[in-house]
C-alpha cells in the first residue's frame, strides 16, 4: 500500500479487507483466516464486517471497537512487582 492509499484509508469509513488489515497492523492472510474460520486457536474472533453488494467491507468504528475488546497481556510479573515495591 502506497502513501496515498494509506492516507485515503485513514479518511474513509468503509475499508476493504487489505485496508482493514493494514489499519489493524495484521497481515491480510491473518485477517482472512480469522474471518473465514471464526477464530484462531480458540483465542481471537474476527472483527465485524458487512457486505455492500458483493463487496466485503469493514467499518472503521467497528475495527476500533474490536481492538478495544481484545484482551491485554499483563506484562508485569511477580518479580517486577517485587522490584517495584522495594
Amino acid at each position: 500500500m502506497n502513501a496515498t492509499e494509506k492516507t485515503e484509508s485513514r479518511s474513509k469509513r468503509l475499508l476493504t479487507s487489505r485496508e482493514a488489515a493494514c489499519y489493524l497492523g495484521i497481515s491480510y492472510s491473518y485477517l482472512r483466516t480469522i474471518r473465514m474460520t471464526g477464530k484462531i486457536k480458540d483465542r481471537i474472533g474476527p472483527p465485524p464486517h458487512i457486505h455492500v453488494g458483493k463487496a466485503l467491507r469493514y467499518v472503521k468504528e467497528d475495527l476500533d471497537a474490536w481492538i478495544d475488546s481484545q484482551p491485554r497481556a499483563n506484562a508485569v510479573t511477580e518479580e517486577c512487582e517485587m522490584e517495584i515495591s522495594r
